[in-house]
Formats: structure tokens, sequence, C-alpha cells
């Protein structure tokens, strides 16, 4: 069996509502710019063959 970590942390975010009409809003977080790392490495248990290649 596979053992997923997961980590948990408690922060404060900006956030707005985006109005779509007069009946429908969007809850929006401000996420900060930056990269990150999209896909999975070939060794990583129970990948799957579309999360390949990993990129920027």
């Amino acid at each position: 069996m596979t053992e997923l970590v997961i980590r948990r942390e408690r922060k404060q975010a900006r956030y707005f509502k985006e109005k779509l009409g007069e009946a429908i809003g969007l809850d929006m977080i401000l996420v900060p710019g930056g990269t990150f790392l999209m896909g999975s490495p070939e060794d990583e248990p129970e990948r799957s063959e579309d999360e390949d290649p990993s990129t920027k």
C-alpha cells in the first residue's frame, strides 16, 4: 500500500468575490506568482502515463 503524506498549514490569504450577473458569484483567492512542477517523477508509485513529462 502506498503511503500518502499530507502537510497542512494554516495561513491567511487575500480574497474577493467576482460577480457574474445577478445570481452568480465566484469566491476568489489571490495566488502569488511563481513556478511549480506539474506532473510526477518516473519512479512515483501508481503514476499514470498522462503525468509525463514533468514540466514547469
